[in-house]
Order: structure tokens, then sequence, then C-alpha cells
């Protein structure tokens, strides 16, 4: 396969600043998460940070450790699907909490490390047996590299343009621009202050909660922990405000991590509010662009198991599956992309689709009948731009109530087209109408820089 769907998707789930908006759902959300990025993704990328700052990761690994079995996130991390990205040369879990927990000689350096992390750490170095081949952190300064994204997307007086069609307006946007400007603007600048008295240069995560934390009077003696502390007392239109520049302050962070890594950026939590930050990054363009052409779009039904039964299957069964029908997928895919007006390409991609499917409902349904859910994928081939992308989204995708952050479906997307996975009700596929559920897959725009091995660094 090509660098598009070699490179690894950055595995945004389990950042803890995100199980906010999912509420008591955070660890089924990041469950469901995790298997479909395992089914349409080559390789998962995880940085350490994650692994002990994310109470729905712990809760997926106690949930298998109580009844006596390995999680899929072990299972995915021993077979090589799941890449750690490790700080510090560290080879193990261990190690890389040794290394993180070690920063308490600059305190406010990391934020937010969980009880039993240590624990969790043996556990996953025990089920790896020493084997992980881990991503490095990058030499540079991942600080200042956010530092960048941060004065690119939020410190600016206009706000971006919103992609057209997903029900709605500019001016929408433009209000909580406004309303968010002394976070975007002032809490930058104080947290700024902060990370370079002890850090030197950049700009850290944390910081930035802590500065916003203050701006609310909320000053907490570790420090912000969750963004629940900022937001859960607030009035509503304020709440909401704090939500988006919450979710914004994550998607600089994901995007400045991912392309750090050298992986596509993942954005769980769109919507068309928050996700105009992200889209902003494209080109410009027109449908008429050379790739664009309805000759390379590509629309398919397709049916696998539930998502609760697909929880349920053991993990060795669920990868084995993976591994001889979706790789055959993941390669048609890729060739394609490469090739998208090429009918045959895009008929080898539904055919292997379907044959995939196919041999997940027979893996699940060993022990009888089980329940199935309908999925659609729309794929457009060609140069991404503003409205490519557009068009994907806009093919039947209609968003009930234009705030409610959703979970990806997830994606083979890159520098050659987008594809949107996205479960649909039956009533679709008898009418071809209405989509019940939409789902945003990760948004790839090029590829990041060389990974090298490095010195500690980076932001929380």
């Amino acid at each position: 396969m090509s660098e598009v769907l070699t490179q690894p998707v950055y595995f945004s789930m389990a950042d803890r600043q995100l199980e906010y908006w999912f509420g008591n759902r955070a660890t089924s959300a990041f469950e469901t998460s995790l298997i479909l990025n395992l089914l349409f993704e080559d390789k998962i990328l995880v940085p350490d940070i994650f692994v002990f700052i994310s109470h729905s990761l712990s809760e997926h690994v106690k949930r298998a450790e109580n009844s006596g079995t390995e999680s899929l996130f072990e299972a995915a991390l021993a077979s090589g699907v799941i890449v750690p990205a490790l700080r510090g040369h560290a080879g193990s879990f261990t190690q890389a909490l040794q290394v993180i927990v070690g920063l308490e000689q600059n305190p406010k350096a990391i934020q937010g490390v969980i009880d039993g992390s240590t624990e969790l750490a043996a556990r996953l170095d025990h089920t790896t047996k020493g084997a992980i081949l881990p991503v490095s952190w990058p030499g540079f300064d991942v600080g200042e590299a956010y530092e960048s994204t941060v004065r690119r997307y939020l410190m600016r007086d206009n706000a971006p343009r919103i992609l057209p069609n997903l029900g709605i307006n500019q001016s929408e946007l433009d209000t909580f621009w406004a309303m968010t400007r002394r976070y975007r603007m002032d809490c930058v600048a104080e947290a700024l202050q902060d990370t370079r008295a002890y850090a030197g240069v950049g700009l850290r995560r944390g910081e930035l909660m802590n500065a916003v934390g203050r701006a609310l009077d909320i000053r907490p003696s570790e420090g912000i922990q969750d963004v629940v502390e900022l937001v859960r007392t607030r009035h509503f239109q304020e709440r909401r405000a704090l939500e988006l520049f919450c979710l914004w302050m994550s998607q600089c962070y994901h995007l400045n991590q991912a392309e750090a890594f050298g992986a596509r950026p993942s954005f769980p939590e769109f919507d068309p509010l928050t996700g105009a930050i992200m889209t902003e990054q494209f080109e410009e363009g027109t449908q008429e662009d050379e790739g664009a052409s309805s000759d390379s779009a590509l629309s398919e039904v397709f049916t696998i198991p539930s998502l609760a039964r697909l929880k349920k299957m053991p993990p060795d069964s669920l990868l084995g599956v993976r591994g001889d029908y979706g790789k055959d997928y993941l390669r048609s895919v890729d060739a394609w992309l490469g090739a998208p007006s090429d009918t045959a390409k895009r008929e080898q991609v539904a055919t292997n689709l379907q044959a995939y499917a196919a041999e997940l409902v027979k893996w699940a349904s060993l022990d009888g009948p089980i329940p199935v859910n309908p999925f659609q994928v729309v794929a457009q081939g060609g140069q991404p731009n503003r409205d490519a992308l557009a068009s994907v989204l806009d093919a039947g995708v209609r968003v009930a109530g234009a705030v409610t952050p959703v979970i990806p479906l997830l994606v083979a997307l890159g520098q050659t087209g987008y594809i949107l996975y996205r479960l649909v009700s039956r009533a679709f596929l008898a009418r071809d109408t209405q989509v019940v559920t939409f789902r945003l897959p990760a948004i790839v725009h090029r590829r990041g820089p060389e990974l090298t091995l490095s010195s500690p660094s980076g932001t929380t």
C-alpha cells in the first residue's frame, strides 16, 4: 500500500479531554471507536500520555482483567496494529510512565495522570512481552509546534468559514467566535507565559486549561484535570461557548501531535461548528477540479454485525478477520484512490468490502443469529479541497441538532480523496433519502515530518 493508508491514524478517542462529551457512555464510545479504527485502518497510533490519563482506556482494560480475558486494546497492541508513541527512548510502558512522572522536576508539565497507571503499564508490558515497536517523540519541541497551531487557528479576529449545506450558517459560528475571544486571546497569551516560565518555549494544553480556569475563578490546587471542571456550572449559552473552545483547543492539540508523529489526524468530536477549525486547512477548490468528478465517486451499502455484537467478539477472531479480509479491502481502497476514475478499481473496492463484511457476520454468528447494522461508505477520489470534502459530507448527510459531538466511523482519507463511513437506517435502504446517524472520519491532509529518536518533549 502507499503511504496514505500505511500512515497510522492518530487515536484521539483515547484522549481524556473528549470524555466529557460522552458522559457515562465514554467507555462505550471509546470501544466503538477502537473497533471501527481496527476494522478500517491499517495502524493506530496512541501517544503514551493518553494511556495514563484516559479513564475509558483504563476501564476497558480493567473489564477484561476482571473477567480473566484479554482486552481488544491489549490484543491489538500485541499484534502491532496499535503503535504507541513513547517519549525519552522508552521501550516499554513502564519506562514511559517513569519519564512522564519524572517530569515532576517541572511539576506543571504533566497533569491528570490517573490512579492505577503503574499497574496498567505493567499489565500492558506483560501483554506485549516487550515486543512492541514504539514510535519515538520527535526531536523538535512539540509544545512549540502546538503554539504555532493555536496561533494559526484560534488567535485570530475572524472566524473560519463553515462548510456549506450542513445545517448551520456563518453567523452562528461568528457569534460563538466572539463569545470565546477572551479564551482564544487572553487565556492563550497567559498560558504561553506560564509554559515558558518552566519549559522555555511553546504552549502546553494543561496550562491553557489552567488559564481558562482562572478566568472563570476556578482554581484547584492541582490545576484543571478535566474540561468538565470548566463547563459544568455555566449557563447554557456560556457553557456552549466553553464547550466549543475546549473542542477547538483539543482539535489543535490532536492535529499538532498527529503531524509531529507522522500520523493522520482524526476528529471524532466533529460537528459543523467545531469542524470549521479543522476543515479550513484544506486548499480551496471547485467540483470541476481534476479528480473531483462524479466518475470518481463511490457509494456502497454493506452490513456488518451490530456494534454491540462486535464488542463481544473474541479479540483474536476480530483481528483474524481483519487480517484475512480487511487487508485486501484497504489495498483496493488505496489502489482506487490512486486512480479514482478507474471503474475496475472502484468495483474491486465494493467487492472486497462486501467480502470483508460477510466474513465479519459469519464469524460473529457462529453461535447463532445476530443483530446486524447497515452501513454506507461514501467516497470521493481526487485532490483534497474544501469543496470535495463538503460534497462527501453533503451526500445525504444531515446533522440532527448540529451541536452534538459524534464518534467516527472511520476512514481512509488522505492526499488523494475522502472516504466516509456512516451508520444508516433501514428506511434509508428502502428510500435512499435519509440518514439517521452521521459520523465523520479522520481528516488527512498531508504527511507529517519524518520521525526521529528524541529527548523528552511534548504537550499534554
